[in-house]
């Protein structure tokens, strides 16, 4: 379940373009977030076993969340934008608490973040093949005095989100450079390095 979300992306290119589920592309991963709460909730309540997870940014997180509510009930000109403002921001925060709950040992941790990284060599070999390709960018992308003519945008639909992307996945390759050896050292070092060429 929790390949979805990792690779967001990808699950929302493939689920907007569905014909049956495309109609939930606005909402699927607010539903999907929901979703793997009450199932959270669930297991916890059938299955005794499972603690809680308690992480040093379980806390802090929490208390920003809520210094995020007291501000859109307090203080606020407009609801409807002061919600959606604070959707914007604070429903990266809720996952938190997903993750944390469902990843219990280090094996899992390194291969969500192996998943990241191959993930990531898909989106830099795309981005470099589109550039060197040529592809040509929206009109909407440019203003009349520009003369770019192509950027690298892969699945991500804009240079800018596609940017973003490679920011924080970079980082997770590098480090797995050092954490493995013989051929996946290999696909991590080419995954960085495609990265940052399609950056």
């Amino acid at each position: 379940l929790l390949i979805i979300p990792v690779c967001y992306m990808l699950s929302d290119f493939i689920i907007r373009r569905t014909p049956i589920i495309s109609k939930f592309g606005s909402v699927w991963d607010e539903l999907f977030l929901i979703f793997l709460f009450m199932y959270a909730f669930a297991k916890r309540v059938f299955n005794r076993k499972i603690k809680s997870r308690q992480t040093v940014m379980g806390l802090p997180t929490l208390i920003l969340i809520i210094t995020g509510i007291s501000c859109l009930l307090v203080k606020q000109p407009n609801l409807d934008i002061a919600i959606e403002g604070f959707r914007a921001m604070f429903q990266q925060l809720l996952w938190y608490f997903i993750f944390s709950f469902f990843i219990r040992e280090e094996k899992e941790v390194k291969f969500f973040t192996s998943v990241l990284s191959m993930f990531g060599l898909f989106l830099g070999l795309h981005a470099c093949y589109q550039f060197v390709r040529g592809v040509p960018m929206p009109g909407n992308w440019t203003d009349v005095t520009e003369s770019v003519r192509t950027r690298a945008f892969s699945i991500a639909g804009s240079p800018n989100i596609l940017g973003a992307m490679f920011v924080c996945l970079i980082p997770i390759s590098f480090s797995k450079i050092f954490e493995t050896r013989g051929f996946r050292r290999m696909l991590n070092l080419t995954s960085c390095i495609s990265m940052l060429l399609g950056l």
